[in-house]
């Protein structure tokens, strides 16, 4: 008797931790649909669970160029997936989400290369000459470790416009690939400051004297171009600088 009673209480216990925990995951299970109701999502929104799924969603409300979508795209800047988050990030600069620009220029502290260098490249889709508040958050990237960082921070600097980013510019130029010095060409060009043309007219002695007989490759974002390309990019600054 006493055996079969122990039996059963173990069963009744067992039971009971089972349906606690049922309960605790249908407990998150409805939260997470609030706040997706919170968020104006919709049914077939919210049967997304992969990472996969969320990316390719926010891929499409950002290239719908809806300013509607905008508030749905910013629910996924809580994510704790960093590829889904960088998406969003990005998602938000391409629609011109200007009250998340706060929310971006966080995100530039990010442990995570891919954030950092989406969230500023979002910013560069966004940001205007009104937005030289932000320098003092964009220039340390030009120490970034990762390359991709560096160059949406120069992007974010040539649409900023500012003078004062010069004095960033210049250090970095010298030890810069030739993708990364091709943007800061563009970047002087964008502030206009005269003093950079002697930078420019001794790197463009340097770019006549590379190979052009090399094959034209296409690359990624940020890769090495070939002379031919580096060389129309610092004629034509060179040009609209010494006017």
């Amino acid at each position: 008797m006493a055996k079969r009673y122990a039996a059963t209480k173990n069963k009744l216990l067992h039971c009971g931790r089972c349906c606690t925990a049922l309960s605790w995951v249908n407990m998150k299970s409805v939260l997470f649909t609030i706040l997706l109701f919170i968020a104006g999502c919709t049914e077939e929104e919210m049967d997304m669970r992969t990472s996969e799924d969320k990316i390719n969603y926010i891929n499409q409300l950002s290239y719908s160029d809806d300013q509607k979508n905008i508030e749905k795209i910013a629910f996924y800047l809580a994510d704790s997936d960093e590829k889904v988050l960088s998406m969003a990030a990005f998602g938000l600069g391409y629609l011109g989400a200007r009250e998340y620009i706060p929310n971006l220029v966080a995100l530039l502290k990010s442990e995570s290369n891919q954030v950092v260098s989406m969230a500023c490249s979002g910013l560069a889709q966004m940001v205007d000459k009104s937005d030289s508040d932000l320098l003092e958050s964009i220039h340390p990237l030009f120490r970034h470790e990762f390359n991709l960082a560096r160059i949406s921070a120069i992007e974010v600097i040539e649409k900023i416009g500012h003078k004062s980013s010069i004095d960033y510019l210049v250090p970095l130029f010298a030890g810069a690939t030739s993708g990364e010095k091709a943007r800061i060409v563009s970047a002087f060009c964008e502030i206009g400051d005269k003093k950079v043309l002697p930078i420019l007219e001794e790197y463009h002695s340097e770019v006549e004297s590379m190979d052009f007989s090399q094959p034209v490759k296409g690359g990624t974002r940020g890769s090495n171009l070939h002379p031919t390309q580096l060389k129309t990019i610092v004629e034509m600054a060179i040009s609209k600088i010494g006017k």
